[in-house]
């Protein structure tokens, strides 16, 4: 009789709980993704679990079908570049009652874009007085957590992971400091160099030094420049003064003008030019339009064939 009461008893006590009978280690990261000089922090433990229990799982509100051995596996496309959390629920029948127990879960992750960097060290250069444009980013991290700032010798706009930085000449060097909610992410070092003086040209031959046939260099009616093909930005400069002069066989011309376009006495003569004869544009200043900056050009010479 004492046998049969224990054993009911023993068998009341299992009825009321779920019968463990598997012991795993599980580790948990508190992050996916660490980064480099910050700690890695995670919960290792050893889970308990029944195998009589059927658990039903959701995630983000909805059920999760794929489950192996009372285990569920959650498979789903990162999109949105930053911290992301993934919660939901486990339910599991109570072994007396019938009624649904749940127990939430919560984890955060960490999504980032993939990206090769490659930087030219010897080209990073930013010029006098342009607002030069940068894209900057932290993988891992939206572009609402990013603040970038610049030393001093230059100011600095933008946002969301387009900036632009404008320095005034006073440095020689521009150092752009990049932090994450508040963590300094590193520095770069730009070179701080003027815009190139602009070339001048007799309007489209091109200054190569090369002599030019006396057709082409009669259909020129106006100095050009340019910052040369070299140059990384689309800044267009217009002429707004020069000297131009004449060379022939029969006299010398020298004529100083406003604006870009060659006076048409000044045409006339080109037009008699002959074989040896040389044209001189100096003392050349080109102005653009958008910055509003004057600067003053290199010489063009132009020799008839």
């Amino acid at each position: 009789l004492e046998a049969d009461v224990i054993s009911k008893l023993i068998y009341g006590v299992n009825q009321s709980s779920h019968i463990i009978d598997e012991l795993n280690a599980a580790i948990i990261p508190q992050s996916n993704y660490v980064m480099e000089g910050e700690n890695y922090t995670a919960d290792v433990m050893l889970i308990a679990t029944s195998s009589s229990a059927v658990p039903l799982i959701t995630m983000n509100g909805s059920s999760l079908d794929n489950m192996e051995n009372g285990v569920g596996k959650i498979t789903f496309k990162a999109n949105g570049i930053g911290e992301k959390t993934v919660k939901g629920t486990i339910e599991v029948a109570d072994p007396k009652t019938g009624k649904p127990t749940l127990y939430p879960y919560e984890h955060t992750y960490q999504v980032f874009r993939p990206a090769a960097t490659v930087s030219a060290d010897a080209m990073k250069i930013v010029y006098v007085g342009l607002d030069n444009p940068m894209s900057i980013s932290v993988p891992g991290f939206s572009a609402a957590d990013i603040r970038v700032t610049a030393s001093s010798g230059a100011s600095m706009s933008g946002g969301n992971g387009h900036y632009t930085i404008k320095p005034d000449g006073n440095s020689k060097t521009i150092s752009i400091s990049v932090s994450a909610k508040g963590r300094h992410m590193g520095t770069t070092v730009y070179k701080v160099r003027e815009i190139p003086e602009p070339r001048a040209q007799l309007g489209g031959l091109r200054n190569d030094g090369r002599a030019k046939s006396i057709g082409p260099i009669k259909a020129q009616d106006r100095i050009l420049a340019n910052l040369g093909e070299g140059f990384a930005y689309d800044l267009p400069v217009t002429v707004t003064r020069y000297t131009i002069i004449l060379e022939s066989r029969r006299e010398m011309v020298r004529r100083q003008v406003t604006g870009n376009l060659i006076p048409t006495d000044i045409r006339q003569k080109i037009k008699t030019l002959q074989s040896g004869d040389r044209i001189f544009i100096e003392e050349v200043k080109a102005r653009n339009a958008e910055y509003g900056i004057t600067k003053s050009g290199s010489p063009a010479t132009y020799v008839v064939k």
